[in-house]
Protein backbone atom coordinates (compact mmCIF):
# COMPACT_ATOMS: atom_id res chain seq x y z
CA UNK A 1 0.00 0.00 0.00
CA UNK A 2 1.58 3.30 -0.84
CA UNK A 3 2.21 5.82 1.78
CA UNK A 4 0.27 9.56 2.21
CA UNK A 5 2.79 11.90 2.56
CA UNK A 6 1.64 16.02 3.33
CA UNK A 7 3.58 19.03 3.38
CA UNK A 8 3.24 22.50 3.71
CA UNK A 9 3.60 25.10 1.25
CA UNK A 10 2.65 28.99 1.31
CA UNK A 11 1.36 30.94 -1.46
CA UNK A 12 2.19 35.07 -0.52
CA UNK A 13 0.05 37.54 -2.02
CA UNK A 14 0.05 41.00 -2.37
CA UNK A 15 -2.49 43.88 -0.92
CA UNK A 16 -3.44 44.90 -5.03
CA UNK A 17 -3.50 41.07 -6.19
CA UNK A 18 -7.47 41.93 -7.24
CA UNK A 19 -5.92 43.79 -10.10
CA UNK A 20 -2.11 42.52 -10.70
CA UNK A 21 -3.06 38.58 -10.49
CA UNK A 22 0.40 37.57 -9.27
CA UNK A 23 1.34 35.32 -6.14
CA UNK A 24 4.39 33.74 -4.82
CA UNK A 25 4.62 30.29 -3.40
CA UNK A 26 7.44 28.90 -1.22
CA UNK A 27 8.13 26.07 1.12
CA UNK A 28 9.28 27.59 3.83
CA UNK A 29 7.09 29.96 6.12
CA UNK A 30 10.40 32.48 7.51
CA UNK A 31 10.76 33.25 3.12
CA UNK A 32 6.73 33.68 2.83
CA UNK A 33 6.98 36.04 5.90
CA UNK A 34 9.62 38.32 4.66
CA UNK A 35 8.05 38.19 1.04
CA UNK A 36 4.93 39.34 2.87
CA UNK A 37 6.43 42.09 4.75
CA UNK A 38 8.12 43.78 2.02
CA UNK A 39 4.95 43.85 0.47
CA UNK A 40 3.45 46.07 2.85
CA UNK A 41 0.81 46.21 5.19
CA UNK A 42 -2.76 44.30 3.60
CA UNK A 43 -0.81 41.86 1.63
CA UNK A 44 -1.16 37.57 2.88
CA UNK A 45 -0.59 34.31 3.54
CA UNK A 46 -2.37 31.24 3.11
CA UNK A 47 -0.96 27.80 4.30
CA UNK A 48 -1.78 24.89 1.79
CA UNK A 49 -1.20 21.24 2.63
CA UNK A 50 -0.14 18.60 0.30
CA UNK A 51 -0.70 15.09 -0.48
CA UNK A 52 1.26 13.04 -2.20
CA UNK A 53 -0.97 10.52 -2.52
CA UNK A 54 -3.98 10.84 -5.18
CA UNK A 55 -5.92 7.37 -4.34
CA UNK A 56 -5.77 8.61 -0.33
CA UNK A 57 -8.52 11.06 -1.43
CA UNK A 58 -10.69 9.82 -4.54
CA UNK A 59 -12.40 12.56 -5.81
CA UNK A 60 -11.16 15.07 -3.35
CA UNK A 61 -8.64 18.05 -3.99
CA UNK A 62 -5.06 17.19 -3.49
CA UNK A 63 -4.03 20.18 -1.24
CA UNK A 64 -6.46 21.87 1.51
CA UNK A 65 -6.15 25.32 2.58
CA UNK A 66 -5.41 25.17 5.88
CA UNK A 67 -4.57 28.95 7.56
CA UNK A 68 -4.53 32.33 6.65
CA UNK A 69 -2.84 34.97 8.04
CA UNK A 70 -2.77 39.01 7.03
CA UNK A 71 0.13 41.56 7.37
CA UNK A 72 -1.32 44.47 9.81
CA UNK A 73 2.37 46.18 9.40
CA UNK A 74 3.54 45.16 13.02
CA UNK A 75 2.39 41.56 13.05
CA UNK A 76 0.36 38.48 11.57
CA UNK A 77 -2.86 38.32 12.11
CA UNK A 78 -4.65 34.98 11.70
CA UNK A 79 -7.46 34.93 9.59
CA UNK A 80 -10.32 33.15 9.16
CA UNK A 81 -11.80 33.97 5.69
CA UNK A 82 -9.94 35.47 2.77
CA UNK A 83 -9.85 39.23 2.18
CA UNK A 84 -13.16 40.69 0.70
CA UNK A 85 -11.63 41.47 -2.20
CA UNK A 86 -10.46 37.83 -3.25
CA UNK A 87 -12.59 35.84 -5.33
CA UNK A 88 -12.17 32.13 -6.63
CA UNK A 89 -12.44 31.89 -10.39
CA UNK A 90 -13.99 28.57 -9.53
CA UNK A 91 -16.67 30.07 -7.09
Amino acid sequence: MPRCTKWPDYAVYPPDFHKRGVCWTYRGIRKARSKAMSLGIGSWIRRYVNWSNADFLIGNPDFLIDRLWLWNGARFIRIIKEPQFYKHPGM
